[in-house]
């Protein structure tokens, strides 16, 4: 065997085992949209999701602030711990110049992506949240284009065209159109199909900041790093200027009354503890993904859990509605990231669009 096949064989080991990790990362992904639903059911937030507007406003805040709180906690402890990386995760996150991209990558996952997430469950529904989110694939391959250079290729422009086309029928803008102006439809409607596109580009630009921090430490203790800053920007920034804009005693009671409330209820704990377990282990494995096959096509690959979530939401929460036409743009979807993924010869030894020598 010449160098050349031992570099093909090896490029295709590659391609292998970047599927393998964003296949469970996507399962693991789809079935979380289950709790995150269930959460707005019962107390505390029920009566949040009941009361729309303002309220349910304030309680997004604190579903997301609560889940960045669990995974700070329960990824470092459990995630860390378990493979031995308790030390070089303090250490990833005390060392700034590689921190610095997960603390800009919690902006824009946590603070854009994870809150526009909630916001979508909240306002419209899990599976519209899961649905939109599909299309974070094209934001992190336009932006992987220009901010990692990566290489954007005939396949990977016509699958984010196909994926675009998806993002629309997913987003419905008739039945959009006619819920905004039904006046005894839920209030604030138009917030969470924002927040749909927030997570959406969103989390597309996260998967570029994630990519440049791995490249300088083990994936095992980034992970860590990353929710650790989200959930400090949460508790310390976000919800403190909340208070000051809404009036301290009233703010104060809204958001770490309400938080403590979920805290110290047992359901609620239970509920975001599968959430963040679920998300936690499927983001580090993406995290795999994303050194092995790129941050545009790794998100690309992890669209697969959409069609998961729609059916963990089916068959869990029986009475659950599914739009035929979110469906229908979900397959389109998925097309459009198999179309970037199908042609594997373009798994050269570089995902980057960079000369011989040149550093990014």
């Amino acid at each position: 065997m010449d160098n050349h096949d031992l570099m093909k064989k090896l490029m295709s080991n590659r391609s292998k085992w970047g599927f393998i990790w964003i296949i469970i990362s996507s399962t693991l992904w789809g079935l979380s949209y289950v709790p995150k639903e269930v959460i707005w059911y019962v107390e505390p937030l029920g009566p949040l999701w009941d009361a729309g507007g303002v309220p349910l406003f304030e309680g997004s805040i604190v579903a997301s602030a609560l889940q960045a709180l669990f995974f700070g906690v329960f990824i470092v402890l459990l995630w860390s711990t378990v493979n031995g990386k308790s030390r070089e995760a303090v250490r990833t996150l005390v060392t700034w110049p590689v921190s610095k991209w997960f603390f800009v990558s919690a902006i824009f996952g946590g603070l854009m992506a994870m809150f526009g997430s909630t916001l979508a469950t909240a306002y419209v529904g899990a599976d519209y949240a899961s649905a939109i989110a599909l299309l974070s694939a094209t934001a992190g391959t336009l932006y992987g284009k220009f901010f990692l250079r990566e290489k954007l290729t005939f396949p990977s422009v016509l699958g984010m065209l196909i994926m675009t086309v998806g993002g629309i029928l997913v987003i419905d803008p008739v039945a959009m159109m006619e819920e905004l102006s039904n006046p005894d439809g839920k209030e604030g409607v138009l917030v969470g199909y924002f927040g749909g596109i927030m997570s959406a580009i969103g989390w597309g630009i996260e998967s570029c900041y994630n990519v440049r921090g791995l490249e300088m430490s083990d994936n095992e203790a980034t992970t860590p790093s990353r929710y650790i800053w989200e959930c400090l920007i949460w508790l310390f920034i976000i919800m403190p200027i909340v208070c000051l804009i809404v009036g301290i005693n009233d703010g104060f009671d809204a958001l770490y009354g309400t938080l403590w409330s979920c805290l110290t209820s047992p359901v609620m704990w239970s509920l975001t503890l599968i959430t963040v377990l679920s998300l936690g282990i499927a983001d580090s494995l993406l995290h795999k993904g994303y050194i092995l096959l790129g941050a545009g096509r790794g998100l690309a690959m992890n669209a697969i859990y959409a069609p998961i979530s729609l059916l963990a939401l089916w068959v869990f929460l029986k009475d659950y509605e599914i739009s035929i036409w979110l469906i229908i743009g979900s397959v389109i979807c998925i097309i459009g990231t198999f179309i970037i993924y199908w042609n594997k010869e373009e798994f050269d030894e570089t995902v980057r669009d960079i000369e011989d020598g040149e550093t990014i």
